[in-house]
Parts: structure tokens; sequence; C-alpha cells
């Protein structure tokens, strides 16, 4: 098993260290999707993702036995730590062009080259 992880790792560290990220425009025209869905073919549709997604834990945490609403302060500061370091990896790599988000597909309201929805 640690033969396996340690094989993994090495190739993981040749390749980070060996490849160059060359920035060029991304591609939105051109890719066709696996299927259409009208009802998902909207500037909300990060936000919505987003919603749906913290609805259910949140409604959840206010249950009796789970009484996980008392522990919010601890868990949003462990979202900002962690979150602190993904929002910098974001920032950056959109800035250097290795990936990016479709205006199609968000509000178009931005903060520093990402939408407001990537930083919830």
């Amino acid at each position: 098993m640690v033969g396996w992880l340690g094989a993994t790792l090495l190739v993981l560290a040749l390749n980070w260290t060996t490849q160059s990220v060359t920035p060029r425009p991304l591609q939105y025209e051109g890719v066709g999707p696996l299927w259409h869905l009208p009802a998902l073919e909207t500037r909300r549709l990060y936000a919505l993702l987003l919603g749906g997604t913290l609805l259910f834990p949140l409604l959840a945490s206010f249950e009796r036995r789970i009484r996980y609403f008392a522990r919010w302060p601890r868990l949003f500061a462990a979202c900002g730590l962690v979150g602190s370091f993904f929002i910098l990896w974001d920032v950056a790599f959109t800035a250097w062009g290795v990936w990016g988000f479709n205006p199609r597909y968000y509000s178009g309201i931005e903060l520093l080259g990402l939408p407001w929805e990537e930083w919830a």
C-alpha cells in the first residue's frame, strides 16, 4: 500500500515540476453539452447550486438531536481559514488562465476575477 502511495506521489511531483502551463483563452464556443436542460441554462445556475447545497445542512442544523447551530462560530472560523487558501488558489489560477468561469452561468458580479458565487 505504501509503495503505491509513494509511486503516485512521485509521479504527481514529477508531473508538477516538469510540466508548464501555457496560458491561453479558455474555449467556450464549440464545446457541446452532454445533454440540454433548458431549465439550467440560466445566469443564476451557480447561485442556485450553491443555495441548494447549503439549504439542507442549514435546516438540519436546527434539529434538536444534532444542535449543530450552537457550533456555527467554530464552523465559520474553520471555513474561513481553509477557504482563504482556496480563494487565493482560485484567484491565481484564474488570473494565469489555468481555469475560468463561463459567464453564461454566473451572475456577472466579480471580485478579483472570481464570481461572487465562488467567494460564498
